[in-house]
Parts: C-alpha cells; structure tokens; sequence
C-alpha cells in the first residue's frame, strides 16, 4: 500500500472525508462486509444525508450533492455533501464542498440544484472554462429566514466560491422559502427558477444567475410541498408533441401542463404519484444531460441502518418519460440501462407454464439481485415473488399489484391497480440488502420501500421464490439476475 492510500485508509477509518480521494484508496471492499450497507445504491462513507441536490452532467462527470450532517448519524448541521461518477452506478467521493460556516453564513445549507452556465452568462468563468454554479438555500438558524444564494466552481467542481452579492432572494416566508430548481429556457435565453413558497410554487427569471425577477405562482388545487422540480418531456417520443411535469418531494405528487416561460398551466388540476412505497422522497433530475435523456435519482427517506456508520441510502437512478395510456398522460419511471454493468447472468426462461408447485428459481440466493417477469394468467388467481421479508403479489382478477411484509397482514397502502398492457403484465423487482424498487409495466407505477432484512443467512443472501397460486400461470419470460457489488 502506497503512502497515499495508507493515509486514505486511516482517514476512512477515523471518520475523516478527504476530497478527490480515490476510490481503489477508500478501502471500499470493508463497505460490501458491513451488513447493512446497500451493495449497489448510494451511500455516504458515514453520517447521515438526506435531500438529493445539484444533479448536473459536465464534462464527462455526473455530479451528485445531497445534504449532509459531518458530525452524526442523525439530522443536523445541514452541509453540502458531493460525488462524482462515469456511469451513474460507481461514486468517487468527494466530500463537503459547501459548510455551514464558509457559504451558509453560520446557517443550513438547504437544498438547490446546479447548473452547467454554457454561455458564461454570470461572467464566473476563466479562459473558457464553463463555469458550474449552485443555487441553494440558507436556513438562518437564529430566526429560521430563508434566502437564496449561489457559488460556482472553475475546476470541474473540485472547489466551490460563494458569490460575494449573495442572497440573490432575499427571504419571503420563514422556513417556507427554499429549494430553487433553476434550468435554461432556450426559448427566452434566460434562466427560470421554480422555488418552494409558502404552500406553493413561485417562478423567477434570470439573465445571468445573480439577478432574479419573480414572474408568477402556481398553488394547484392542493398545494404543492418542498424540492420542487420541473422539466419538458416528449409525450410517447414525439419531440412535437410535449408536456411540462411539475412535482413536490413527494407530498402531493406531479402536475402535467405547459409552461410558456412565465407561468405554469395544467392539463387538469389532477395530481398523481410518481411513487407509491414508503421511502420515496425529494426526488431530483440532472441538468445538462448530453442525449435528452430525463435521469432521476430519490432520496430513500426514513430507511433504518442499525448499528452502521452511515444512514439513508438513495434510490437506484430512473429514466423518466411521459406516456399515454387510457387514463391519460403519465409519467413513467425505469431503472437506467447503465444497470447491466452490474449483472450478473444466472437464470433466464421463456414461455413456460408455471403450475403451482412450480419453483424455477429453487436454490437462487443472493444478497442484490433482480427478477424480471412477463406474465398472464392461464386459470392462476395470484402469481408472486417471495423475496424472504416480503411478497410481490399481483392479483389478475382485481389487477392489483401488492407489496406484503411476509410477518404482517397488512398491506392497504401498497396495494395499486396495475392494469395489463396487450394482456400481459411485467414486473422489474430490484432488491439490495436493505431495499426493495418495483416497476410495473414499464414504469407506469413504481413501489420503492426500505426495511432492515430478517430472513436472511450469515451472509446475507435472501432465496427467491417464484409461484402461482389457484392455477397456472403463463410465463412469457423470467430472467433472474445477481446485482454485483460497487463496492468490490
């Protein structure tokens, strides 16, 4: 081991965050030992996170923020914590790069977002570096003000500077004043700002990141709750036909409208959930992205991790599209392909009966893994996938999707209706050591839920079970698939 990786791991171990430390040096195989780390979701080297923030593709780089307490495991003395990454699976940690202390002015530094300023339109940047500049929230912890400030970095995100002007709002509301989303409006040439404000949605404009103007509000008919985000999607890949979504941290759900670069109309005052589990939270989407591509990553919020140096985890990144169905215009979620990286091929069918005393996956364990189905129904009234602590049931005749914790009966709120496509249903089951993301049909709905695992062995692994029950039912495919470590 050289000097430097030495000192790395000594750091790692005393609970230090040295920034651009190198993976192969942050002793990661000794992270896939601890019990309760997530073998392939994102997690701090210890304390605690929550809200995901800042998500911007740059020069090869997806950078990823997120709130941060250096001193414990649990909520408090909010900073900004950052990691880079090449695929969206592998994180270089890069640690704190805005304190409390040098850019919230003794406050939290709350949730925001970053952008890629292309065009130099802040004059932040050198000799034609594009400068990279977050927008975030300082919660002034003496009387719990609000306001909204930037920093920007010439050096690919490796240092951060708190523009001198700040704030760029000043404060509105008390504690309800917070988490700009900014993005680009080609059409105006301008930067939009979309803010969390008392109960509702504000809009700003901007020419240049420093100077805001506010433009309009939008309350829906239910309110809308904090980390707002907003962004244009093709409907069914048409790029002339599009709609705007509009979504809270999860509270309320997402809004489908057009945006004209001053305020936000509805196709209806309908609000509808991007998730239906138990975890999902203070969802982001990346800026800047190269291909037109809608990436998002979820803060798994209120998962436990007893007894580990870290808490929280984050979602597995999803593309987001818009799609319509009979019901209408919605929003769909599915794992990013980048996932295959990390599978790991163990067992593959197609068209096959299962009869109820049928096991295809009969001695399948691992500790990550994936099952994939696509099924209908020959005479079965239920088909399931048994991971240990939970079962995936999916009833044809009430076309519910259910998610059941095996020692308990109830299951009211994660039951869903999930209608089949073309006669068929599939499924796409994700399960790390602490965590379970189904997605139903494509994305059309998607469970995302934590848990600390029970029925597992010394080493981790959960067998898989697969069955149909009151008849058989037909298995158009079945792929099972181990999820190898990032850590190793």
């Amino acid at each position: 081991m050289n000097t430097r990786c030495a000192i790395l791991l000594i750091a790692l171990i005393s609970g230090i965050v040295l920034p651009g430390a190198a993976p192969e040096c942050r002793a990661q195989d000794d992270f896939s030992k601890q019990k309760l780390r997530p073998q392939f979701h994102y997690t701090a080297p210890k304390n605690w996170l929550n809200d995901v923030t800042g998500l911007v593709y740059h020069d090869g780089e997806y950078h990823l923020f997120h709130d941060y307490n250096p001193n414990g495991r649990e909520w408090g003395t909010i900073h900004w914590y950052h990691a880079v990454s090449k695929d969206l699976l592998h994180w270089e940690h890069l640690g704190v790069v805005l304190t409390m202390k040098e850019h919230g002015r003794g406050g939290h530094v709350y949730s925001g977002s970053a952008v890629a300023d292309k065009s130099n339109t802040s004059g932040f940047g050198k000799e034609g570096q594009t400068p990279l500049v977050i927008i975030h929230t300082i919660n002034h912890l003496d009387t719990w003000d609000e306001t909204q400030n930037i920093a920007y970095s010439v050096d690919r995100g490796r240092t951060w500077t708190a523009y001198q002007g700040n704030p760029v709002i000043k404060c509105k509301y008390s504690d309800n004043h917070r988490d700009p989303k900014v993005f680009w409006y080609e059409p105006d040439s301008r930067w939009i700002m979309v803010l969390f404000e008392n109960g509702g949605i504000a809009f700003y404009s901007s020419p240049n990141l420093k100077d805001w103007t506010y433009m309009s509000r939008f309350n829906g008919e239910s309110g809308f709750h904090e980390c707002p985000d907003m962004f244009e999607l093709p409907v069914d890949g048409n790029k002339n036909n599009t709609r705007w979504v509009v979504h809270d941290a999860g509270r309320n759900g997402y809004m489908i409208g057009q945006f004209d670069g001053t305020s936000f109309t509805p196709d209806s005052y309908a609000t509808y959930k991007l998730d239906f589990g138990e975890n999902f939270y203070a969802a982001q989407t990346f800026s800047n992205l190269p291909d037109g591509r809608r990436i998002q990553i979820p803060w798994m919020n209120g998962g436990e991790y007893p007894g580990m140096p870290f808490n929280q985890q984050f979602g597995i990144p999803c593309d987001l599209t818009l799609r319509t169905f009979a019901e209408g215009i919605r929003l769909c979620r599915n794992p990013i392909p980048e996932l295959d990286i990390l599978r790991e091929k163990i067992k593959s069918l197609e068209d096959t009966t299962l009869s109820p005393d049928d096991n295809p996956l009969e001695g399948a364990k691992a500790d990550a893994f994936e099952v994939i189905v696509e099924i209908e129904s020959d005479g079965a009234e239920e088909f399931g996938i048994d991971i240990g602590d939970y079962w995936i049931r999916y009833f044809f005749a009430d076309e519910m999707l259910v998610l059941q914790r095996t020692e308990q009966r109830e299951y009211t709120r994660l039951a869903k209706p999930l209608r089949p496509i073309a006669g068929r249903i599939k499924l796409q089951v994700l399960v790390d050591r602490t965590s379970v993301e189904i997605f139903g049909n494509d994305g059309r709905i998607s469970i995302s839920t934590c848990y600390v695992p029970r029925n597992r062995d010394e080493n981790m692994n959960a067998s898989v079970r697969i069955y149909s029950k009151g008849g058989n039912t037909s298995l158009k495919s079945l792929k099972y698939n181990k999820i190898k470590s990032i850590w190793k």
